[in-house]
């Protein structure tokens, strides 16, 4: 079964890298259940079912890097007729710096243009600017980790995803956070 779980993985892998879009939705019924759950990077990111599911994977796939799995050090975990996975990797992706730059200046007006307080606004332009400073420094190859894992069900014989988690490990304070 491990081994099953690890195909299913590579399988994943070089159909997300491939980056169909026409085919999105055909990627989505392959390897989601109908009313998966599916965690990504952002905070908004939270989409359940495959419209959602849907509409996420095609604005990763326009906009986001190469996503690599460390498949082969992969944990699997099988309880009976479920299973699941956890590993790291990364997405990797050249980004100029004049477009880098161009989508953060995007970002900051989307900021000023939100409905918060002047000190908030303040705080979010001033923590994506000093973030795109440092980053546009660093090159343009973006290479940020993720972790990832999954929980698997099987319908019809055929190993499918019932809930995807992916995330940033983050060694600094993170970008969100609740308040009262």
């Amino acid at each position: 079964m491990e081994n099953n779980i690890k195909n299913f993985m590579r399988e994943f892998q070089v159909a997300y890298q491939s980056k169909d879009i026409p085919n999105v939705s055909v990627f989505v019924s392959k390897f989601f259940t109908l009313n998966a759950v599916y965690y990504g990077t952002s905070s908004t990111e939270l989409c359940v079912g495959s419209e959602k599911i849907i509409s996420l994977v095609k604005y990763d796939w326009s906009y986001w890097g190469l996503l690599e799995l460390d498949i082969d050090n992969a944990h699997v975990i099988i309880c009976g007729d479920a299973a699941g996975f956890v590993t790291t990797g990364c997405v990797k992706w050249n980004i100029p710096k004049e477009s880098f730059l161009e989508k953060v200046k995007a970002d900051i007006r989307e900021a000023l243009d939100s409905p918060c307080s002047l000190k908030e606004c303040t705080m979010r332009v001033n923590n994506l600017t000093s973030k795109a400073l440092l980053e546009s420094e660093r090159g343009e190859l973006h290479i940020l980790p993720i972790r990832i894992s999954a929980m698997l069900c099987t319908q019809n014989d055929t190993l499918k995803i019932c809930q995807l988690v992916i995330s940033h490990p983050t060694a600094h304070y993170p970008d969100s956070r609740l308040y009262e």
